[in-house]
């Protein structure tokens, strides 16, 4: 393994092929807690998260058993624009503007 530890994840960096063909975008893989913070801002940016458990294809051989890898239920982040996210973001900053008035 490297010393960036980067080896640990498995060879699919571009995703489920039935998420991406839906349109998502995988941006990384977080544990549990750090993947629902990163899930609440990107909604908060107008995009769709979607967040998947780790598949077979997610890590490299040797880490499949890792007991952290279950306890601290890494998740698949995947985003996409929403179709209303520009109208959200709108609406976002135009509330804002009305309450500093």
């Amino acid at each position: 393994m490297s010393d960036s530890g980067t080896e640990r994840f498995g060879p699919r960096p571009e995703g489920d092929p039935t998420r991406t063909a839906a349109g998502w975008e995988r941006r990384f893989i977080a544990d549990g807690q750090r993947a629902q913070e990163v899930a609440d801002l990107y909604s908060q940016l107008g995009y769709e998260v979607c967040m998947d458990p780790l598949g077979p294809g997610d890590l490299s051989e040797g880490c499949e058993d890792c007991a952290l890898v279950e306890f601290l239920q890494f998740r698949v982040v995947y985003t996409r624009r929403s179709l209303h996210s520009d109208e959200a973001v709108g609406r976002s900053d135009e509330a804002a503007t009305q309450e500093q008035s």
